[in-house]
């Protein structure tokens, strides 16, 4: 079943009813990156101090932290290495460049 968004907040909403917990609609505000390589984990190290072994960041776990000299949330979605990165929206073209450099996949310089 294909839930749109107006269900889907709907359904959150009722799910922290009473919880004292809060729900707010980002979706504008944030950009995702989905990682996903054999050496993402590595990579994702370059740019932030979480200890992002499988035993201790299993799946469905996400933290906050600074990574690349920002603010964000990284989320490990699958038991191999799949993370997705949310961001601030303006941090899209900085974050975007950090990662292809870390990865070898920058510019080359001549």
């Amino acid at each position: 079943m294909i839930i749109d968004g107006a269900e889907r907040q709907d359904a959150l909403r009722e799910a922290i009813a009473g919880t004292g917990g809060h729900f707010a609609d980002v979706t504008g505000a944030l950009v995702r990156f989905a990682v996903s390589r054999s050496r993402s984990r590595a990579l994702l190290s370059q740019g932030c101090s979480l200890d992002l072994r499988l035993r201790t960041f299993r799946m469905h776990t996400c933290a906050r932290s600074s990574f690349a000299q920002s603010n964000c949330l990284l989320d490990r979605v699958e038991d191999g290495d799949l993370f997705h990165l949310y961001a601030e929206a303006s941090l899209s073209h900085h974050l975007t460049l950090w990662l292809a450099d870390a990865s070898g996949e920058g510019p080359s310089e001549s």
